[in-house]
């Protein structure tokens, strides 16, 4: 009987030593509040509606003027972005994001246009189609414009281009940046 009380005040002396290094575990995750302060500053660009970056008459400029002026917001890939489509394949789309590399947008060999106090970097164009990126320095703010049937057959190449230049600029300014 000595033995088993022996043994049971050894468990009971055990566990009380166990319950000394759970304040220890908290001490030790006291790190990661910083991590996540760090983490929320970027992520403020994350939070912007980008159907309101757009207003009624910017998706009729591009849709023509019967378009639907609702945009379908979605969040791919933690990219806030909203889509309004028109005619067969007449389509805008306004996306905030981080690219994973600001030289894959940003390389000195792409063709530019000013945006407001900005660069606007031309990913691709067409005389009635456009993708328009923006570095706002945190994010940069894109716009895809597909304007085929609102566009003249003997537009200029960059006639998109320079009209989405000049939304965005409209875009940065609603951003702050």
């Amino acid at each position: 009987m000595r033995l088993i009380a022996v043994a049971i005040g050894s468990l009971l002396v055990l566990a009380g030593c166990g319950s000394e290094s759970a304040p220890q575990n908290t001490t030790t995750s006291t790190p990661a509040p910083p991590q996540q302060a760090s983490s929320a500053g970027s992520t403020e660009w994350s939070k912007v509606d980008p159907c309101g970056l757009l207003s009624a008459q910017d998706i009729k400029d591009y849709l023509g003027p019967e378009a639907n002026t609702t945009g379908t917001k979605t969040d791919k890939f933690n990219r806030p972005e909203c889509t309004w489509t028109g005619k067969d394949r007449d389509q805008v789309k306004i996306t905030v994001w981080q690219p994973p590399a600001k030289d894959v947008i940003a390389g000195p060999t792409k063709k530019t246009l000013p945006v407001g106090d900005k660069t606007g970097y031309i990913t691709s164009s067409t005389s009635a189609s456009c993708l328009l990126e923006v570095d706002g320095g945190t994010a940069f703010v894109s716009m895809d414009a597909k304007a085929y049937t609102q566009t003249a057959s003997n537009a200029a190449e960059d006639s998109t281009c320079k009209k989405v230049a000049t939304t965005l600029s409209g875009v940065v300014e609603k951003l702050g940046w």
